[in-house]
C-alpha cells in the first residue's frame, strides 16, 4: 500500500467537527507542530514587568522563555484539533459572523494551528543557528563546523525516532480489545499484527524519507496524520547547518550576513516557499540578537522610550498577522473580514487558496518572536510553571495529541452531551450530560470536555517525553560522543 494517504479533496477534512461526529469521519488537521529543540537555563528574575529589556553585550540572557512561546503555541494545536470544525475560521465581522472567539488576537488561542507551525519554524531555525553563531563570533571557526557536524547527526534522531516509536504504538493500539483504540476509515486494520507491523515499517520508512515533497497536501502518514511536518522540520534544520557552515559569520560582517539572509527570507517567501522562509527568518533573528543589530543601527541613536514603544507596536504588529483567518480553500473569508481586506490583496500570487494564510502568518510569526527578544513582561510570562511545562511536553503533546483525541476525546465528548443528530447512537452517549451553556467556543459544556483531554493528554505526553523523547536526546548525544564530536 502506498505510504503516502492523499487527501480526496482540496478541503480538509478537519471541516468536519472533531467532537460532533463518528470517529471514521475525523479531520485531518489542518496545522500543528512543535519541539522543543535544546535544554536551556531558566532565566533570572525580570526586575521591571513593563521594562524593555536592556541587553548586556558581555553576556546575553538565557532565552529559556522561547520554551514558554513553544509550551503556549503547542496548546493552541491542540486546541484547535479539538475543536474541529470550521465554524471558527470566519473572521470576526466576516459575512454576519461575530464569534468572541474569532477576534483578532483572541482566536490565535483557538484557530491559531497555522500560526503555530510558522512560529514552530522561526523558533527552530533561531535555536539551531545559536551554537554556531556563537563560535563563528568568538573566533571559533573550528569548533563552530565540529557542532554543526554533532547537530546534523543527532538532528534525524532527534526528530525521527520519537514518531516512529509512536507510530508503531498506535499500529499496535489498532488491535486491542474492546475497540479501545477505534479502526478509522484513513487507516484500516491489516488482518493481524504481523501483517500491521510491515505495513508500519514499509509506510514509516516511505514516508518520512526527506527526498520526496512534504505538505498536508501531499500526502499523509496515516497512523497519527499531523506529521507531515517533521519531514520539513528535518529539511529546514539541515537548511540552516548548510547556511551557518557556509556563512563564515565570523569572518564576514554581521551587517552583511544579516543582509543576505534577510535577502534569502524575503525572496523565499514571495515565491511561495514560506517554510525556508521561517527557518532563514530565525537565522536573522539569530544574527540580530547576538550582534544587537538593531540596537547599533536604529535604537541607540533615540531615546529609550523610542525603543520602548517600537517593540511594543511590533508585538501587537506580529499577533496581529498571526490572527489572519486561516481556512483552506477559503480565502474570500480572510478577504471579506475588517480590517483584512488590503493585507490579502497583498499575498503574492504563488500561494494558492489552501496556503494564502502562510505568507502574512510567516511575517507574523518572525516579529512576534523578534519581539519576544525585547519585551521582558513577556518573557516572564513565558517563564511561568505551566508554560515551561507545557514547553518540554511540547514535542510529545504535539505528537500524540490527535490519537489520543481519535481513543477519548470524541467519546468523552458524546458522554458529557456532545452527539450529533446524526451520529450512530452509542450506549455511552450523554452518561455526564453537561449543560451546553455559554459562547460559542466558551461553553460550560466543551471548557469542561476540553479540560478533561488537556489533563489526560498532557499525562500521557509527560509519560511520553520521560520514556520516549528525552531517551532520543540521550541516544543521539551517546552517538555524537562515542565519535569524538560531543
Amino acid at each position: 500500500m502506498a505510504a503516502l494517504i492523499e487527501i480526496e479533496s482540496r478541503s480538509d477534512l478537519s471541516a468536519q467537527p472533531l467532537l460532533y461526529d463518528d470517529i471514521e469521519q475525523q479531520a485531518l488537521p489542518e496545522e500543528g507542530r512543535v519541539h522543543p529543540e535544546e535544554e536551556t537555563e531558566a532565566e533570572e528574575q525580570l526586575s521591571d514587568i513593563f521594562q524593555v529589556q536592556e541587553k548586556e553585550p558581555p553576556q546575553r540572557k538565557s532565552t529559556a522563555y522561547l520554551d514558554g512561546l513553544r509550551g503556549l503555541a503547542a496548546l493552541c494545536v491542540f486546541t484547535q484539533h479539538f475543536m474541529g470544525g470550521n465554524e471558527q475560521n470566519h473572521g470576526f465581522g466576516e459575512n454576519g459572523n461575530f464569534y468572541l472567539i474569532s477576534f483578532p488576537f483572541i482566536r490565535v488561542f483557538w484557530t491559531g494551528g497555522a500560526a503555530a507551525v510558522a512560529t514552530f519554524f522561526v523558533l527552530s531555525g533561531f535555536v539551531l543557528s545559536q551554537t554556531s553563531v556563537k563560535l563563528d563570533r568568538r573566533g571559533q571557526q573550528l569548533d563552530s563546523k565540529k557542532s554543526l557536524i554533532s547537530a546534523a547527526i543527532r538532528r534525524p534522531i532527534r526528530l525521527y525516532l520519537p514518531c516512529f516509536v509512536a507510530g508503531l504504538i498506535i499500529a499496535m493500539a489498532k488491535y486491542l480489545p474492546w475497540d479501545i483504540y477505534p479502526e478509522l476509515g484513513y487507516s484500516p486494520r491489516r488482518g493481524n499484527i504481523g501483517a500491521e507491523f510491515l505495513h508500519w515499517f514499509d509506510t514509516t520508512i516511505k514516508y518520512f524519507n526527506p527526498f520526496q515533497r512534504h505538505g498536508w497536501k501531499f500526502g499523509q502518514y496515516e497512523y497519527i496524520l499531523i506529521l507531515w511536518t517533521i519531514p520539513i522540520e528535518l529539511k529546514g534544520s539541515y537548511l540552516i547547518y548548510a547556511l551557518s557552515a557556509v556563512g563564515c559569520f565570523g569572518m564576514v560582517s554581521a551587517e552583511w550576513a544579516a543582509f543576505v539572509m534577510l535577502s534569502l527570507t524575503i525572496i523565499a517567501l514571495y515565491l511561495g516557499w514560506w517554510t525556508g522562509g521561517c527557518f532563514v527568518g530565525g537565522l536573522v533573528l539569530t544574527l540580530n540578537h547576538l550582534y544587537e543589530l538593531d540596537d547599533t543601527w536604529v535604537f541607540r541613536r533615540f531615546p529609550p522610550v523610542v525603543k520602548t514603544v517600537f517593540v511594543h507596536l511590533m508585538f501587537v504588529a506580529g499577533w496581529f498577522l498571526l490572527s489572519e483567518p486561516a481556512s483552506d480553500g477559503r480565502p474570500e473569508w480572510s478577504l471579506n473580514t475588517p480590517g483584512w481586506y488590503y493585507l490579502t490583496r497583498l499575498i503574492p500570487d504563488s500561494y494558492d487558496a489552501d496556503s494564502f494564510y502562510r505568507f502574512w502568518h510567516s511575517y507574523g510569526a518572525m516579529i512576534f518572536v523578534w519581539s519576544s527578544l525585547h519585551l521582558s513582561w513577556l518573557q516572564w510570562i513565558f517563564l511561568t510553571r505551566p508554560l515551561q511545562f507545557l514547553g518540554r511536553v511540547s514535542f510529545m503533546l504535539y505528537v500524540l495529541h490527535l490519537p489520543l483525541l481519535m481513543c477519548l476525546g470524541n467519546r468523552m465528548a458524546r458522554a458529557f452531551g456532545m452527539v450529533h443528530p446524526l451520529a450512530e447512537p452509542r450506549w455511552w452517549d450523554n452518561m455526564l450530560e453537561v449543560p451546553n451553556i455559554g459562547p460559542f467556543g466558551l461553553s460550560l459544556q466543551w471548557d469542561l470536555v476540553w479540560i478533561v483531554q488537556l489533563a489526560f493528554t498532557l499525562a500521557i505526553a509527560e509519560l511520553a517525553t520521560r520514556f520516549i523523547d528525552d531517551p532520543s536526546v540521550w541516544l543521539g548525544k551517546w552517538l555524537v560522543g562515542k565519535i569524538g564530536l560531543k
